[in-house]
């Protein structure tokens, strides 16, 4: 990596962010208002995933183990 990028020190290059990873997999393998069930975020859950302010809490029906 450092070759290709012309720097000293390994970068993190990533195109997308994990929210927008996420709500790609939604949006591919769900219709809106599904019943998708999550992880608590106690139990390591990820607030991308189905929380009330996401795009994901709001038009899915989410459901935490």
């Amino acid at each position: 990596m450092p070759v290709l990028f012309a720097c000293k020190k390994g970068n993190s290059v990533q195109l997308h962010s994990g929210a927008q990873a996420n709500f790609a997999g939604f949006y591919a393998l769900f219709q809106p208002s599904n019943k998708v069930m999550r992880m608590k975020l106690s139990h390591g859950g990820n607030r991308s995933n189905g929380c009330s302010v996401s795009v994901s809490g709001k038009w899915f029906e989410i459901v935490s183990s």
